[in-house]
């Protein structure tokens, strides 16, 4: 029976992730999408780093890497060195 309520209350936990996930998703602008906002938290969190770490940080290709932070360059939330 133990085992049952652990399943009960992890389905409730994802269930409140996504309830957030959806929240945040409204409250970030359109042109935001949710790489972009990856980046600019870690960057946040963290600062100035290498794109071979963020991409680490963000467990992707470094081509997604790239992309995700020329998009935030692009429209001035963030200065490449």
């Amino acid at each position: 029976m133990a085992e049952q309520a652990r399943y009960e209350e992890l389905i409730r936990q994802f269930s409140a992730f996504g309830a957030v996930k959806r929240e945040i998703g409204r409250m970030m602008p359109s042109e935001c999408p949710a790489g972009s906002a990856a980046v600019l938290t870690l960057l946040g969190r963290y600062g100035d780093m290498r794109m071979s770490k963020l991409s680490e940080l963000l467990a992707v290709d470094m081509s997604v890497t790239s992309r995700h932070v020329a998009h935030v360059a692009e429209r001035g939330w963030i200065e490449r060195s």
